[in-house]
């Protein structure tokens, strides 16, 4: 927020409910229905105080607000711009699947499998930027075989793959199957992505590279899409980027924000302005 107020931005945060102060409780069966419906409500807050311009109003948000914020630009006007930090560019479900496999390899293989997992991370790279609905299956064989090899394969969990027709389809009202590069692909709004090179809990690589995609089919060169080096999903310098690090990170209090992430934010704040 101190970047934020530095580049001459007022900011707006409130807890979610059940979280510090707030009242209330999240209902997780319309999960991002609820926390659109708060931040639009917090739109409306902002747009009635005397000292904000109602015509300069952004978003903000990491990780999850990747399925939020994107609901939000499809309904209102009143969105200048956005920074989406570590947000998933595919469905809850994949995202799911994602983190489990990520996971479920950090503690590493087995020495015999160590060539088999060379082997399925190479593969990774090549179908983790998929378009057609056959390179989507392909990427969650490749995640699902991840699963399987690592060291905590989370009890034999396993995540549907999507139908070919419901990922056609694409449905908002089906939370864990909705995709909200659908609403990026349309928007015209200037866009700060920003991903973590170690980040485990979202893929970074997909994740740029749909972005990049939809603001591209979008028209939309007011944007920037970038890939912080040597940082976690929540933008922390980090060796592995693994959740038990990132654990063992914050309970030490031994972390550092990434000053590349904090300074790429500013700067672009700054240049809104101009």
């Amino acid at each position: 927020m101190e970047r934020m107020l530095r580049a001459g931005y007022a900011t707006f945060a409130w807890d979610k409910p059940g979280s510090g102060e707030s009242t209330g409780e999240i209902d997780r069966s319309r999960l991002q229905e609820q926390r659109t419906q708060i931040l639009l409500d917090a739109i409306e807050v902002m747009k009635r105080h005397p000292d904000i311009d109602p015509q300069q109003i952004g978003l903000w948000g990491a990780s999850q607000a990747g399925y939020v914020m994107p609901r939000v630009l499809s309904t209102s006007k009143d969105i200048a711009f956005m920074i989406a930090v570590s947000c998933p560019g595919m469905t809850g479900v994949d995202q799911t699947a994602y983190v489990i496999a990520s996971q479920a390899t950090c503690a590493g293989v087995p020495e015999e499998q160590a060539d088999q997992l060379k082997s399925l991370r190479s593969e990774l790279d090549t179908v983790r930027t998929y378009e057609t609905y056959e390179e989507y299956v392909r990427y969650r064989e490749t995640l699902d075989a991840l699963t399987a090899l690592g060291s905590n394969p989370s009890d034999g969990y396993k995540l549907e793959v999507i139908p070919e027709e419901a990922w056609q389809a694409n449905d908002p009202d089906n939370e864990a199957w909705w995709n909200p590069m659908d609403v990026i692909e349309q928007v015209t709004i200037p866009v700060l992505a920003i991903f973590g090179e170690r980040d485990t809990q979202v893929d970074p690589i997909q994740g740029a590279d749909a972005y990049r995609e939809a603001l591209e089919q979008a028209g939309n060169s007011a944007s920037r899409v970038e890939i912080v080096p040597g940082v976690n999903h929540v933008m922390i310098l980090a060796e592995t980027g693994c959740m038990d690090e990132l654990a063992q990170l914050v309970q030490s209090g031994d972390w550092i924000i990434a000053p590349e992430s904090l300074d790429m934010q500013e700067e672009w704040l700054r240049d809104l302005r101009r």
